[in-house]
């Protein structure tokens, strides 16, 4: 997947940036596309793309990629002629891309249900350690 380097001046870096279209955006362009395909589909058809870090309080380092719109433009012209292979889990019309995207959303609430549990968990042991101290210093 090619990288574009953005501008060393601030103010062609920001313009840079908001000419080029996020991943929301690259979804509306291709419906027939998986939203957890699009990297893949961005690999596959070469897109230039834009990377910006920046660090938060409660995430830590989050990475935002934002992508040419002429070459996501071209790609939905390619896809809507049907001039463009993809493979099947990566579509929104095809039995596989129907069975993917269970998969991912099955995966995603398991990922979220263990996310709810790892700060009780936390706290459990922390009280637990914290109790175990207090017998010991009894």
């Amino acid at each position: 997947m090619p990288r574009v380097e953005l501008p060393r001046e601030p103010n062609e870096r920001g313009r840079q940036w908001m000419l080029h279209l996020p991943a929301s955006d690259v979804a509306a362009l291709w419906p027939q596309i998986r939203r957890a395909a699009i990297p893949e589909m961005v690999k596959l058809a070469s897109i230039r793309y834009f990377t910006m870090e920046f660090f938060s309080t409660t995430a830590g380092v989050t990475t935002l990629i934002r992508y040419h719109p002429d070459d996501i433009h071209q790609v939905a012209r390619n896809l809507a002629e049907d001039r463009m292979s993809v493979p099947a889990a990566w579509r929104t019309d095809t039995p596989e891309g129907t069975q993917a995207e269970r998969l991912h959303q099955r995966r995603r609430r398991q990922g979220k249900w263990a996310s709810c549990l790892f700060i009780p968990a936390l706290l459990a042991v922390l009280l637990a350690v914290a109790w175990t101290v207090a017998l010991l210093l009894k």
